[in-house]
């Protein structure tokens, strides 16, 4: 089976731990012949967006056992969130007619999975969505709503990694009988079970401080017991202050790390 996978959630070389969770599922499928198309939206320098780290990333790069390919589509921040998807799928369509895909898979289901969907149509093979959390639960604008609105029903499946998830992709209209929770897998090498007031006092590492809509400020405030160590994983933050005063309060003996620093075990 050939499997095409349409995600910007996936590994680039400036970001090496970027769609981590997408990365190793790819990884553990075994007989499939996989080929990962990441659409990657560029912006010119004097439209740069704020909201979120942006890199122009490197086009040559291919993670380990698995072969990527970055596609770039122009973009401006906010202006272009209605075209995104149609001007990804226009990107898109050269490469999955080489590759000839039996079955589409997506991970992030706007602007990615209407690219998707819409490349399946002309192809003619299924697609299945992903939804990983804040392309449902915080979606950005009313125009991208209305188009994940229009994109779930018309795929051929819908997954999600939580019942919560699944319940949110049904109220935005996908079929309940074609959306199914598949839960994320655990790394047992890394989170298994040890004595609780021990792991209490072992550093606490946040990876996703440049994604403020993340959650990271209620992290902060809930994670302070004696002796923790809080570090901050993000070089480009725009809200940078206003985090690093929560995370200095978190953990008021130890100040914070330098930016891009990321240390600490859960």
């Amino acid at each position: 089976m050939r499997l095409a996978v349409v995600t910007s959630y996936f590994p680039i070389r400036e970001q090496p731990q970027r769609g981590h969770s997408a990365y190793q599922t790819l990884r553990a499928m075994r007989g499939v012949d996989i080929e990962v198309f990441c659409p990657m939206l560029t912006y010119h320098s004097w439209f740069e967006p704020r909201s979120f780290p942006y890199f122009r990333t490197d086009l040559s790069y291919s993670p380990p056992d698995l072969r990527a390919h970055y596609i770039e589509y122009p973009a401006v921040p906010f202006l272009s969130r209605p075209v995104n998807g149609l001007n990804s799928a226009r990107r898109l369509m050269p490469h999955l007619k080489r590759f000839k895909p039996d079955v589409i898979l997506n991970y992030n289901v706007y602007p990615d999975g209407y690219a998707a969907v819409s490349a399946g149509r002309t192809l003619g093979v299924p697609v299945v969505l992903g939804a990983i959390g804040s392309d449902l639960n915080r979606i950005p604008d009313l125009a991208s709503r209305w188009l994940t609105r229009k994109t779930l029903p018309r795929a051929s499946f819908v997954l999600t990694v939580s019942r919560h998830l699944r319940d949110q992709a049904i109220q935005l209209g996908a079929s309940p009988d074609r959306t199914r929770v598949v839960w994320n897998g655990c790394d047992t090498s890394i989170f298994h079970l040890s004595d609780r007031q021990a792991t209490r006092l072992q550093s606490y590492c946040f990876r996703r401080l440049d994604f403020p809509h993340k959650g990271v400020g209620r992290t902060a405030r809930g994670c302070n017991p004696p002796g923790a160590h809080t570090s901050e994983a993000a070089a480009r933050v725009p809200r940078r202050r206003q985090l690093s005063r929560r995370v200095r309060t978190a953990s008021p003996s130890r100040g914070t790390p330098e930016p891009g620093s990321v240390y600490g075990a859960m």
